[in-house]
């Protein structure tokens, strides 16, 4: 589950996460208010609960979405903020998101194969000429596994 997903989950029940977040605040038509992001008395942080999907903190400039509300409101980072969320949530998941990617594996693929595919063509010679390269005709120039080489 990616971030932005989590987020959107706690959007869909932001009348629960909020007071959750913020026990200290209070319902003021159609946001959640307390003063900050620690819960204390006063008015200056509001949590949009009509599905604008915003919050801020209007005292500190700070804002964004719900699992920045989480992090901001408990201290913690983005991994951990996701995990309370979800335990919040009652989601269980593997969470492998955050593990150690798995080396990729990559093969060169085989010039001599490739190049039996590739024709010259007149097109090639324009191209060429067109960068400066002076050909005299299609035998200077031959395919191989290396790429294109000059024949002198």
């Amino acid at each position: 589950m990616t971030p932005s997903e989590l987020s959107d989950l706690l959007w869909s029940q932001v009348d629960r996460v909020a007071p959750h977040l913020l026990p200290n605040g209070k319902k003021d038509g159609h946001e959640w208010v307390a003063g900050n992001v620690n819960g204390d008395k006063g008015n200056s942080l509001k949590v949009n609960l009509s599905g604008k999907k915003k919050w801020a903190d209007f005292a500190e400039g700070d804002g964004g979405d719900m699992l920045d509300l989480w992090m901001a409101c408990r201290g913690i980072n983005l991994h951990q903020a996701m995990q309370e969320a979800k335990a919040f949530l009652g989601i269980r998941e593997d969470d492998h998101h955050f593990d150690a990617r798995r080396e990729k594996r990559f093969s060169r693929p085989d010039r001599k194969k490739i190049a039996r595919y590739v024709t010259r063509t007149e097109s090639h010679l324009e191209y060429l000429q067109s960068r400066a390269y002076r050909l005299k005709s299609r035998s200077d120039t031959r395919l191989s596994a290396k790429g294109l080489e000059w024949r002198t």
